[in-house]
């Protein structure tokens, strides 16, 4: 295959990946489109599902894509996180079942919901979950520094950006660093051997 057919597919796909990335803030918004059917905090709890959701389709998605250009060892360790991901989602339908047609906010919602049998179970699970995205997300980066498929500074920006909480934008390393190396590996394309 010539350079120039090499170089036009690496843009092509390189126009795949940042489309995907680009569908996180797209489905973020749908989700806020969504009226204050359920109650305040149950809808706060749908929000984060569809975000947890959504954010495991764009990592496992961008992942695959990537598996010959990241070692096995570095694939392996996006297990925590995405299960992570999968749990929270999980736990954050099940809050938001528990409180369905409720009338509360986000403030009243912990006394209130005290005396529910499951409420606090649940969002403890989910706060290990979130541990767990964020732990998970550290590893896949360090993993990815040392394996030297990225540079150093993208897995060091994806190991901070992995500390920002998951209830606020979940495996966000996860996909950072897996977007550049989408965007690397698109852009300069390896030759291949014959």
């Amino acid at each position: 295959m010539t350079e120039l057919a090499d170089g036009t597919r690496g843009r092509r796909r390189l126009w795949w990946y940042l489309l995907a990335i680009a569908a996180i803030p797209l489905a973020l918004f749908v989700t806020l489109l969504i009226p204050n059917a359920a109650g305040p905090h149950a809808d706060s709890h749908v929000f984060s599902a569809a975000q947890y959701g959504v954010q495991a389709l764009i990592v496992v998605g961008l992942a695959v894509m990537l598996r010959g250009a990241l070692g096995r060892l570095s694939l392996a360790t996006l297990v925590l996180p995405m299960a992570g991901v999968l749990f929270g989602a999980f736990a954050s339908t099940r809050i938001a079942h528990l409180i369905w047609n409720k009338d509360w906010d986000n403030e009243n919602a912990g006394d209130l919901g005290a005396s529910l049998p499951g409420f606090e179970h649940w969002h403890e699970l989910a706060e290990r979950a979130d541990t767990a995205i964020m732990a998970g997300g550290i590893a896949f980066a360090l993993t990815v520094l040392l394996s030297r498929h990225a540079g150093k500074a993208a897995p060091v920006v994806a190991i901070m950006l992995s500390l920002i909480p998951a209830w606020i934008f979940p495996a966000l390393g996860c996909s950072f660093l897996l977007a550049h190396v989408a965007a690397r590996r698109a852009l300069y394309p390896q030759p291949r051997s014959h």
